[in-house]
Order: structure tokens, then sequence, then C-alpha cells
């Protein structure tokens, strides 16, 4: 590559000798690249598992909170419909008792 005693002269060889510099400079960037997402890629695998796991843990508690406000409501609704059966009863009770005008 120019260091030492044989060099480059025509252009054909000069063009295949930066051709090579480029693939080796090339080549040492992907695995210096590698070698760091190997390090690198471990932690941002467990990050990947916590956040998983508390995704989960979040949609349970979620689940658990609306499956409470759901049977909340379900009572809830059940007592005014009883209520109104009641109030209705008591209403036909009363219309009977008077007397046709």
């Amino acid at each position: 590559m120019g260091y030492g005693d044989v060099v480059p002269t025509t252009g054909a060889s000069r063009v295949f000798a930066a051709f090579m510099v480029l693939i080796g400079v090339s080549l040492m960037t992907l695995f210096t690249a590698n070698v760091v997402t190997f390090f690198i890629g471990r932690e941002e695998t467990e990050l990947r598992r916590d956040l998983h796991r508390e995704i989960i843990k979040l949609r349970g508690d979620v689940a658990r909170l609306i499956g409470g406000e759901e049977l909340r409501i379900h009572r809830d609704l059940h007592e005014e419909v009883r209520l109104l059966r009641d109030e209705v009863r008591t209403l036909r009770d009363a219309l009977a008792k008077v007397p046709d005008a």
C-alpha cells in the first residue's frame, strides 16, 4: 500500500490498492461495531426483558382494576333495577286502588 519496497505504479494497480484499503477499513469498522454491539446488546436485551415484565405486570394491574370497577357497576345496576321494580310495583298497587272515574 505504498509502504516498503513494492509500490503500485500503474493506474489499475493504484485503483486496486485504494479499493483494498477501503475494504480493509470497512471490514475493521464492521468488526469493531460487532464487538461493541455484543457488549451493549446484552444490556439492551436485559432492559427489554425488564420492560416486558413491567408491561405484563401493569396489564395485570389494569385488568384487576377494571374487573373491580365492573363488579361494582354490576352490583349498583342490579340494586337500581331492584329499586325501580319496587317503585313500579308500588305505583301499580296505588293505581289499582284508585277508583275508575
